[in-house]
C-alpha cells in the first residue's frame, strides 16, 4: 500500500489551518535543500531548538515531542513530494539523535535514553490497544516511536502493520545516518558520521530514504583488506589461510607456540589416483570409513563451495578447541597464585556447568592478549606477582588494572 493511502483527507477546516502553515514557509528555500543544504528555517523548526537550528539546544523534551508530532501532521499536507515531506521531519529527528549519542558525558546519555524510554512507556499506558507496538527499543526506534505516536494510534488496524514497516525504515535511515563511515568533507564529523545539517542532501544523494545506506569504517577497511589479497569475502580469505596451514603442518593462535595445533598430513594409497580428478596441489572432500584391514574412501567430492564450507567451519572449530585449551592452562596458573581470581574461576566453571556458550569461556581474552605481550603466560604471571607486590608498576595499553576484569 502507497505511504499516501494512509492519509485521511483533511477537512476544509482542517484545509484553512493548513493553508496559514504553508503562508509562513518558504517551500523554495525548503527544495533547495536538497542540493546544497543551505535554507531559511521554517517556524516549525525554530521552535525545536533554544538556539540556532542544529544547535544541540533542544526544547524541553514533553514540548519537543509534541512538536514532533506536529511536524509529522503538517509535513504531509505541505509537501506534493512525500519524500521531501518525510526528511523535513526525519533531519531534526536525527539531529537529536546526534545530539545524544556524541554527547561527552555518559551519564547524560543515559538521563537522555532514559526521558526516551519514559515517553514510550506512558504511550503503551495511555494506549493500552498498542502496548504491543509502544514498546522500548533502540534510541532511533524510540525517536520514530514518540514523533509519530499519534500517526500510528489514529491509524485503523488494516494500515498499522504497514505503517509499522514504514516506521522501521525510518528508524534504520537514522542509525545508517549516525554509521561512523567513510569521511564526507565537510559533511560528516571526526569519527565519520554525517551532521545533522547534511542528512537531508546526503540521503538524498544516496539512493533516498528506502535505499539510503552506509559502511562503517571497518567494514571498509575490511574491504580493502580483502580486495589487496585478492579476496572477495572473508569466508573465501579463511579456506584459502587454512589451506596453506594444513599444507605447512601446524597453525599457531595468539602468536605463541604454547597456543598451537598440528595437522596430520598423509599419502593414501596411489591405487586411489585413477578415482580421484583432482589437479595437483588442488583440495577435494573425502569421507573414510574405517575397515578392519585399510581405511576406504566412501566419498569424494571436489565441490568448491562445499570444501570453502568445511575448511571455514574446521578453521573456526579448531581455533576455539586450541584457544580454550590454552586459556584453562593458563587460568589454572593464574589460580595457583590468586585467591580471588580462583573463586571466581570457579564460580565461571559452575556457570559451565549451567550450560555456559564457547563465547563464555573466552572471557579471559584480555589475560591471553596479556600474556602475548609478556611473551607466554610465564612470563605473564611474573608480571602478575610483581604488579601485585606493588614492586613494579605497569602502564599503558596492558595495564594489569585495566586488562584483567573477570566476571564472575
Amino acid at each position: 500500500m502507497k505511504p499516501s493511502m494512509l492519509m485521511q483527507k483533511p477537512t476544509a477546516s482542517k484545509k484553512r489551518a493548513t493553508n496559514t502553515v504553508v503562508q509562513n514557509v518558504n517551500l523554495n528555500a525548503i527544495r533547495q535543500r536538497k542540493s546544497d543544504d543551505t535554507f531559511d528555517a521554517t517556524s516549525w523548526e525554530k521552535k525545536l531548538y533554544k538556539g540556532e537550528v542544529f544547535s544541540k539546544q533542544f526544547v524541553e523534551t514533553k514540548k519537543l515531542f509534541a512538536l514532533w508530532n506536529e511536524g509529522v501532521e503538517n509535513s504531509e499536507v505541505m509537501f506534493a513530494n512525500y519524500q521531501q515531506a518525510l526528511l523535513y521531519v526525519l533531519q531534526h529527528l536525527y539531529s537529536y539523535l546526534y545530539y545524544i549519542e556524541t554527547m561527552y558525558s555518559k551519564d547524560n546519555r543515559t538521563a537522555e535514553k532514559k526521558i526516551l524510554v519514559d515517553a514510550i512507556e506512558q504511550l503503551a499506558k495511555e494506549n493500552v490497544a498498542d502496548k504491543d507496538y509502544f514498546k522500548s527499543g533502540s534510541v532511533a526506534h524510540n525517536i520514530i516511536k514518540i514523533a509519530y505516536a499519534q500517526q500510528y494510534i489514529n491509524a485503523n488496524e488494516g494500515n498499522k502493520r504497514g505503517l509499522q514497516k514504514r516506521l522501521s525504515t525510518y528508524s534504520n535511515v537514522l542509525i545508517n545516518a549516525l554509521t561512523k563511515g567513510e569521511d564526507i568533507k565537510g559533511k560528516t564529523d571526526e569519527e565519520g558520521r554525517i551532521e545533522p545539517q547534511y542528512f537531508q542532501s546526503e540521503v538524498l544523494a544516496n539512493g533516498g530514504i528506502n535505499a539510503f545506506s552506509r559502511l562503517s569504517k571497518q567494514s571498509i577497511e575490511l574491504a580493502n583488506e580483502l580486495a589487496e589479497k585478492g579476496f572477495k569475502t572473508v569466508s573465501e580469505m579463511t579456506a584459502s589461510e587454512f589451506k596453506q596451514h594444513i599444507s605447512n603442518g601446524e597453525i599457531t593462535y595468539l602468536g605463541n607456540d604454547e597456543c598451537k595445533h598440528t595437522f596430520l598430513n598423509t599419502s593414501l594409497d596411489k591405487s586411489l589416483d585413477e578415482h580421484l580428478d583432482i589437479e595437483v596441489g588442488e583440495y577435494a572432500l573425502a569421507l573414510v570409513r574405517k575397515d578392519e584391514e585399510a581405511n576406504v574412501v566412501t566419498l569424494f567430492s571436489t565441490n568448491t563451495n562445499a570444501i570453502q564450507s568445511v575448511l571455514v567451519s574446521e578453521s573456526t572449530r579448531i581455533e576455539n578447541e586450541t584457544v580454550e585449551q590454552f586459556t584453562e592452562t593458563l587460568e589454572s596458573e593464574l589460580a595457583e597464585r590468586d585467591e580471588d581470581f580462583a573463586k571466581k574461576l570457579e564460580a565461571k566453571r559452575v556457570k559451565k556447568e549451567l550450560g555456559m556458550t564457547l563465547t563464555d569461556l573466552k572471557t579471559l581474552e584480555k589475560v591471553k592478549l596479556l600474556a602475548l605481550k609478556h611473551g607466554g603466560y610465564e612470563k605473564a604471571l611474573e608480571k602478575y606477582d610483581a604488579y601485585l607486590e606493588g614492586t613494579e608498576t605497569i602502564d599503558g595499553k596492558y595495564a594489569f588494572a585495566d586488562e584483567i576484569s573477570i566476571k564472575s
